[in-house]
């Protein structure tokens, strides 16, 4: 209880005995009256040489423990005043000078919240991270990291299969006849078990393989986890050319597969008349022509003569002019041709016109299939047929 109706807390005050003090039966929990032989100092300034104060008192109140004499930074959260302490403080306190933004001191009951913090009024405090430690990683990036782990294994998984289980065991080839498979193999350089199937080099092999004229890549083909076909062609003597006192044989596609100096040789092949060669021929090289028409025109010709299979019935071909191409058969019919459009249906007609001729007995003549529509045959006597 108050001792009198003008008491202001100032702070602990040691109560004092009355004269007279008045007869209360209601208990007092404030401290004991002090007799007048007690210690007459102020408790305040040195609280251990007063016994009887010090032993009313608690000892967290004696040194300075507790909440209460706690700053925020040190109690870890904001000093807040309760019960009678706070209503007295509220109503009879002298002012106070307001303390900065962020120094969590107590104004109206109410704690102030520091910059980031919520008050504990407002609800919970943010946990502040001590010094030096780490920011728990985000889940972002804990599955990013994990992807990166899994994508490490992948690849080592694939980097032990590749050196185990995708090396070539079986080099096989398709398309040769006249030269043997082990060569093939022999100058594409694959190795069984040396070589990963998923760094064969195609244009690599296709090069190799081709160092043998008579040899023409079609494909290289992969069959997983271990196999390599060579789809390969055989080049085949097709016609020759006489150019600068030297014969050249080519295949097809004009790829010069011989060469001989002597000129009176009279090879088994349809003689090519009238293309300008531009460049010297080499062996294994496709022949420059001067016209690159002139070599298209040959190239489609020989195609024709070997779907229609009259390869070996003409014996000459003259590509000298592209407006009026010409043939000439082995059974001594000279056959004109015109453009070199419409190949194909220029030679049935030759054929049909070539074997009504026969019947008849004509045997000497120039056959004109420019319009294959309506051929023609001169005889090698005056008229028209």
């Amino acid at each position: 209880m108050r001792p009198d109706n003008n008491w202001q807390d100032t702070g602990y005050m040691p109560r004092m005995q009355p004269q007279n003090p008045p007869v209360d039966d209601r208990s007092d929990s404030g401290y004991l009256p002090r007799t007048d032989d007690a210690w007459q100092g102020d408790p305040f300034e040195d609280g251990a040489e007063d016994p009887m104060l010090r032993q009313a008192r608690s000892d967290n109140l004696n040194y300075h423990q507790g909440e209460f004499w706690e700053t925020p930074e040190a109690a870890g959260a904001p000093r807040q005043h309760t019960g009678s302490q706070t209503g007295q403080q509220s109503q009879q306190s002298q002012p106070r000078t307001a303390a900065p933004t962020g120094s969590g001191a107590v104004t109206g009951g109410k704690t102030s919240t520091r910059q980031g913090q919520t008050g504990t009024s407002g609800g919970t405090r943010k946990r502040r991270r001590a010094k030096g430690e780490k920011k728990p990683p985000s889940i972002n990036r804990r599955i990013f990291r994990r992807v990166l782990a899994v994508a490490g294994v992948l690849v080592l998984i694939a980097a032990i299969a590749g050196a185990f289980i995708f090396r070539v065991q079986s080099v096989q080839v398709d398309g040769s006849s006249r030269i043997a498979a082990s060569t093939v193999v022999q100058l594409s350089g694959l190795k069984n078990g040396y070589h990963n199937i998923f760094f064969v080099d195609d244009d690599a092999v296709t090069r190799a393989v081709e160092q043998n004229r008579y040899l023409r890549m079609v494909s290289v083909e992969k069959l997983f986890p271990a196999t390599v076909i060579l789809h390969v062609r055989e080049r085949t003597q097709s016609a020759y050319i006489r150019y600068a006192g030297i014969l050249y044989v080519l295949d097809s596609r004009g790829v010069v597969l011989e060469e001989t100096n002597d000129t009176s040789a009279q090879p088994a092949l349809m003689r090519l008349e009238g293309l300008e060669i531009a460049n010297e021929p080499i062996l294994g090289r496709t022949i420059s022509a001067k016209k690159s028409d002139q070599l298209e025109t040959y190239v489609n010709m020989m195609m024709e003569l070997k779907a229609l299979k009259l390869s070996d019935s003409v014996k000459e071909f003259y590509v000298g002019d592209a407006n009026n191409l010409y043939v000439a058969t082995e059974d001594g019919y000279s056959v004109r041709l015109g453009t070199s459009e419409r190949l194909h249906a220029k030679l049935r007609a030759m054929m049909l016109v070539r074997d009504e001729l026969r019947s008849r007995g004509l045997r000497e003549g120039t056959i004109d299939v420019a319009t294959p529509e309506q051929p023609t045959f001169i005889p090698e006597s005056n008229g028209t047929t």
